[in-house]
Formats: structure tokens, C-alpha cells, sequence
């Protein structure tokens, strides 16, 4: 008898993201102030990185999400409990 634990892995099973597991620290700190609705030059002044890499987080973090937009990142992140509403300033 198998289980599913026993089935390879198929492409589309293989592209579910593993909710909130693969954020880095730094993705969940551009979500937090993300969260706030500002612009990537503001989060990287907040966080003191240029808004390039603030950029770059923000596409690491739609492809992990499984998202394209920046409220459906921080909706997904607030779902799974990356972020609460409490870390919002």
C-alpha cells in the first residue's frame, strides 16, 4: 500500500511554495513596513538598504508567496503569520 509521502514529487506540486518557511528575516522586515503602504525608497531608508534591494527582496517574496502584487504579499504573509497586525506601525 503507498501514501502520497511515497510519490515523487511532480511539477506542479514541486512549484507549491512552503508558506512563510523560505521568507528570509530581511523579506519579513520589507513585508512589516511594506505592510504600512509605502513606496521601496521608504522601506529602504527605514531599513537602510537601497531601494534596489528592497526591489530585489520584493520579487524573492511575490515568487515565494505565489503572489504579483504587494497587498496580496502582505495578505498571504499576515495569513500564514509572518507578520501580525501588531508589527505594522
Amino acid at each position: 500500500m503507498t501514501t502520497d509521502k511515497y510519490l515523487p514529487a511532480t511539477a506542479s506540486t514541486a512549484r507549491v511554495p512552503m508558506p512563510g518557511s523560505s521568507l528570509s528575516p530581511a523579506e519579513i522586515r520589507v513585508l512589516r513596513v511594506l505592510a504600512e503602504g509605502v513606496t521601496d525608497k521608504v522601506i529602504g531608508r527605514r531599513l537602510g538598504v537601497h531601494y534596489r534591494t528592497v526591489n530585489t527582496h520584493l520579487k524573492h517574496i511575490f515568487v515565494k508567496l505565489d503572489t504579483h502584487s504587494r497587498v496580496g504579499a502582505v495578505i498571504r504573509a499576515m495569513r500564514m503569520g509572518a507578520i501580525r497586525l501588531e508589527d505594522i506601525a
